[in-house]
């Protein structure tokens, strides 16, 4: 299927990247360079003061819309599946088990409920990479930018299929984990009278460092 002319997989990689880059608004690193002060040679004093007042007012504002929109978003997880040239939505749920440095390893489990009437329910397992883009040491906690690459096994009713996954995301926590991202993946099924399906999912997924 074609949409003005893009392929499915252009598609899918046009929303990946548009999801990065809004990930990319809220990591600190970013956020950090926004609050640099200019200053102003005429009126130095005066202007420094009025640009940091508005600069922690604007702040404010979007930390607090940022913060309402994961939260959404956490709650729902959605999922959109591309299948047999048709779309779908859904819901889903990642728990992970973290281990090694930096929690560099996980090994996780997914569920996937998808409205409508057939094959409703889709389950994954899977082990993940997190390469480390930025790490922050926090008084409470630690946080960490990554881009985690992993694959797995997927089972639904009427089949079974295997997957490879890239994920964008913010890990924070140090035993408990919570790790809002924006991942895209494709399964290929292993039954030849089965399409393969591409999904994009976006949310928090939930876990606990081992060891």
């Amino acid at each position: 299927m074609k949409i003005c002319g893009m392929s499915k997989f252009s598609i899918c990689i046009f929303i990946f990247v548009c999801s990065c880059l809004v990930y990319s608004q809220s990591n600190p690193v970013y956020q950090k360079l926004n609050s640099i002060k200019i200053s102003h040679p005429a009126n130095e004093k005066n202007f420094s003061t009025d640009l940091k007042i508005q600069e922690n007012i604007s702040d404010g504002n979007g930390l607090t819309f940022r913060l309402g929109v994961l939260i959404i978003v956490s709650a729902l997880n959605p999922i959109v599946i591309y299948e047999n040239k048709h779309i779908y939505v859904g819901t889903t749920r990642e728990l992970t088990l973290g281990f090694g440095k930096y929690t560099k390893y996980r090994a996780s489990v997914e569920y996937s409920f998808i409205f409508r009437s057939f094959l409703m329910h889709h389950f994954r397992a899977s082990v993940k990479y997190d390469i480390q883009l930025h790490r922050s040491v926090g008084e409470y906690f630690d946080d960490q930018s990554v881009i985690s690459i992993g694959g797995g096994y997927f089972a639904d009713k009427e089949g079974s299929g295997v997957f490879p996954e890239v994920t964008a995301g913010y890990k924070i926590g140090e035993k408990l984990l919570f790790f809002p991202y924006a991942k895209l993946r494709h399964t290929f099924m292993l039954q030849k009278n089965k399409p393969d399906i591409t999904d994009f999912s976006i949310g928090a997924i939930l876990g606990y460092r081992l060891f």
